[in-house]
């Protein structure tokens, strides 16, 4: 159980940071 939470968050904040990067690489474009 514990081990399957942690691998949720770690999939839930690797989400958030390619989701703040594709964000900074569409602001550098346009």
């Amino acid at each position: 159980m514990a081990e399957s939470l942690l691998l949720q968050q770690r999939k839930y904040y690797c989400k958030l940071i390619l989701n703040e990067k594709l964000k900074g690489l569409k602001g550098l474009k346009d």
